[in-house]
């Protein structure tokens, strides 16, 4: 990665030409993700341990990922570990994962200038959910009966760690 944020990101002409014709594609493309989205999110169930992500405009999603968050770590790290088993590649750092450069207080070049302005305890809410995430992405080209395999997985999974609501 680079040190800096916005370094080196210049693109050449062949880069560009390239998106150009693959920007052509982008309906397509968001159409196949909405729908697995919509399918995975009319099979999920609700649990009391798990808040899934809330989104501001669920027809203007693309849907190329899916997050909760668990109560609390243990629980994350048992679910994450529990998907994979059943073959859906779950991400999960916890409060004690590696660090990351998504995470404001992670970015070490920057940190050491403005450690004052950079302090995981400035953002609470904002660690503890980054924390607690458990993520995967979809496959665009998961057919329905994918999709429904991939709900019935997490339900499960969800169902052995957790309460239904």
């Amino acid at each position: 990665g680079e040190l800096f944020v916005g370094a080196n990101y210049r693109l050449s002409e062949f880069e560009s030409a390239v998106n150009t014709v693959q920007m052509q594609k982008l309906d397509a493309i968001i159409g196949r993700y909405r729908t697995i989205l919509k399918t995975l999110h009319a099979a999920r169930r609700d649990f009391k341990e798990i808040v899934w992500q809330a989104s501001n405009d669920p027809e203007g999603d693309i849907g190329y990922m899916i997050r909760f968050f668990p109560a609390d770590d243990a629980l994350g790290q048992r679910i994450a570990e529990a998907l994979c088993a059943e073959g859906i590649s779950a991400g999960f750092s916890g409060s004690e994962g590696a660090p990351d450069w998504h995470v404001y207080h992670q970015m070490f070049p920057l940190f050491a200038e403005h450690a004052d302005r950079c302090r995981p305890d400035l953002c609470p809410n904002a660690a503890d959910l980054y924390h607690r995430c458990v993520r995967f992405e979809i496959d665009q080209w998961w057919s329905r009966a994918d999709s429904e395999a991939v709900a019935g997985a997490i339900n499960k999974v969800l169902s052995a760690f957790c309460t239904p609501a």
